[in-house]
């Protein structure tokens, strides 16, 4: 028997369409002629016009191929052969199949530039469609150090290291088209300037650990009433006596300077308080008083504690020898004793204040040091 070309491939159909490219599956062809078929030619055509083109994929005796290189929105005509040593045979039935309209490009609606606190959260849902019905994925581009996005929603979270302006990109991508949108993010960064006062109601005996209450004790505004004298200038001092008289007050942290000094912020403490004699500050003359003979003395010191009450560091006036004749008036001297920026442990839990004074000549009554507006205080950049 001769060899002779094959017969037509039968079941030819179009299965994957886009705006370029058809895919085509067939069956092969089922007599071969008598020859080994070594390839299959597919034709195409516009099925308005009528001329065939042949669609170049190399030689395969594949039963699938996607013709390229199309026109959107058009019908098209297709038909294949198989081909041997003999040649070409004859050409399956012909069947069309139009392209999709050109590809869209995604949408994506705008957001609007916003200004928020460091440490905060926002989240922002995007809404995007593609008019094609492809599938749309979000990406996120330029300052996104604190900007995530999952699905369809932003989220925003800066810090204190964020402070300033960010321009943020958000692009939709469907089927290798794009399209994006870009929106401004203004960081504050909280800057907490000088607290009032750290110390719970310190002008109150009762707010205060008691270290020593000799002689007379501490008298404060509210004892007033029940002696006589011009001890007590105002509501916010205190006097002593003639042995020390020591007190103390504890606080926490405050979260937020706990949070600040985490943070890596640059955070300092000062403890300030104004004192002045009573009476006589000066040593009296012994030639008429020789039982006590000294100064008044006050001291200011300020501790930080870590979480077990530990001293981590302290810092102190020292002892403070007044000098003042005696008489009635007052001479007010401001103590302060402080912690400078990158001076506070980060362990820090609590601040400790303490204070005191003496009335050297050991007179009975309130003759020793007057002080008045304790301040603990603290500041952050």
């Amino acid at each position: 028997m001769s060899d002779s070309a094959p017969s037509a491939p039968t079941g030819l159909s179009a299965d994957i369409t886009t705006s370029s490219s058809i895919s085509l599956s067939w069956s092969a062809s089922t007599d071969d002629g008598n020859s080994t078929i070594t390839d299959y030619t597919i034709q195409y055509k516009k099925s308005a016009d009528s001329s065939w083109s042949i669609f170049v994929d190399g030689t395969s005796v594949d039963t699938i191929t996607t013709v390229t290189g199309l026109d959107s929105d058009v019908s098209y005509d297709f038909r294949i052969s198989a081909v041997n040593a003999v040649g070409a045979g004859t050409y399956s039935s012909t069947i069309s199949a139009t392209t999709l309209k050109a590809d869209s490009p995604p949408t994506i609606s705008s957001i609007s530039d916003l200004t928020m606190d460091e440490g905060a959260t926002k989240t922002i849902t995007v809404t995007d469609s593609d008019p094609d019905g492809d599938k749309v994925t979000l990406t996120l581009s330029g300052d996104t150090s604190f900007a995530t996005i999952s699905d369809k929603t932003i989220t925003l979270n800066p810090d204190y290291t964020d402070a300033g302006d960010h321009t943020i990109t958000v692009t939709a991508t469907a089927n290798a088209k794009s399209v994006d949108t870009s929106f401004t993010v203004t960081v504050t960064v909280n800057v907490i300037t000088e607290n009032q006062n750290l110390l719970n109601n310190p002008y109150s005996l009762s707010s205060w650990n008691i270290i020593s209450n000799g002689g007379n004790g501490w008298l404060d505004y509210e004892t007033i009433p029940r002696i006589s004298g011009n001890w007590i200038p105002s509501k916010e001092s205190f006097a002593t006596s003639s042995d020390w008289n020591k007190k103390s007050q504890t606080v926490d942290i405050p979260s937020d300077l706990l949070s600040s000094m985490n943070n890596g912020d640059k955070v300092s403490l000062a403890l300030t308080e104004d004192y002045s004699k009573t009476y006589c500050g000066e040593k009296i003359n012994p030639s008429y008083y020789t039982t006590y003979s000294s100064n008044d003395q006050y001291y200011l010191t300020l501790r930080l504690l870590d979480s077990s009450g530990s001293i981590l560091s302290e810092k102190s006036t020292g002892i403070i020898n007044m000098t003042e004749s005696c008489e009635w008036s007052r001479n007010w001297h401001t103590a302060t004793v402080s912690f400078s920026a990158d001076t506070i442990p980060k362990n820090t839990a609590s601040i400790q204040v303490e204070h005191g004074g003496i009335d050297g000549e050991n007179w009975k009554g309130y003759y020793g040091p007057v002080m008045k507006g304790i301040t603990l205080s603290w500041n952050v950049q």
